[in-house]
């Protein structure tokens, strides 16, 4: 299965940093409440603060967010839906 960005940043190695996840740690301004979980994606907010922790940009994180999202989506059924025709005036 795709895994979210969220799942990206648990599988690196954050033991030289003495921490388990980036998420807890003061320096990253980052709570449970706003940290992203297998629930709850990567918001625009979490975007901008893994940038500067780890300096990348955050359209990094809100492009895999919006990647998985997607993926997501189109793993559901859809319904039929017809092209709207236009009409000339």
């Amino acid at each position: 299965m795709f895994k979210g960005p969220h799942r990206i940043q648990c599988e690196w190695d954050w033991s030289a940093l003495g921490s388990v996840s980036p998420l807890g740690r003061p320096d990253v301004g980052a709570t449970r409440r706003v940290a992203p979980t297998a629930r709850a994606g990567i918001t625009a907010s979490m975007a901008l603060r893994l940038a500067a922790w780890l300096g990348t940009s955050p359209e990094l994180w809100l492009g895999m967010q919006t990647q998985f999202d997607l993926w997501q989506a189109g793993q559901q059924p859809t319904p039929a839906i017809r092209p709207l025709e236009c009409r000339a005036a």
